[in-house]
């Protein structure tokens, strides 16, 4: 679980039956990470990818810096949930259901992303979502 004024980079975040990475606190980066897979082409999934739960300001990769998106694919359950009245979240340059090579694909179990209750999240540049 993050909280407030985080930054995650370049971590493998695998095999969590509940979510990989809970964010439930505002102006968080989270960069040049793996989030259910280990290797970038096998399936180690959680049970939810990163769950922005109530969470604000918070960024998936970095904006104009193309090489700062995640991979979030493999999970069982969904790839990002929004809920809680997430507001003000970004998203950049991630690969969303697809391998580490762009080109493969790794789908999530459930949806890709899935925003709920209110939620919000904004997609800037280079996001490549498979469903």
């Amino acid at each position: 679980t993050i909280g407030s004024n985080v930054i995650l980079q370049g971590v493998s975040v695998t095999g969590f039956t509940t979510s990989g990475i809970k964010v439930i606190g505002a102006h968080n980066v989270i960069a040049c990470s793996w989030v259910g897979t280990s290797d970038g082409s096998t399936a180690a999934g959680n049970g939810i990818g990163i769950d922005l739960q109530g969470a604000s300001d918070t960024s998936l990769g970095i904006s104009g810096k193309p090489n700062s998106g995640n991979v979030i694919s493999g999970n069982t359950g969904n790839g990002i949930l929004v809920e809680d009245a997430s507001t003000s979240n970004q998203a950049y340059y991630n690969l969303i259901g697809w391998a580490s090579n762009g080109t493969t694909v790794l789908k999530n179990g459930d949806r890709a992303v899935k925003i709920d209750q209110g939620g919000s999240l904004r997609f800037g540049p280079g996001n490549r979502i498979h469903a």
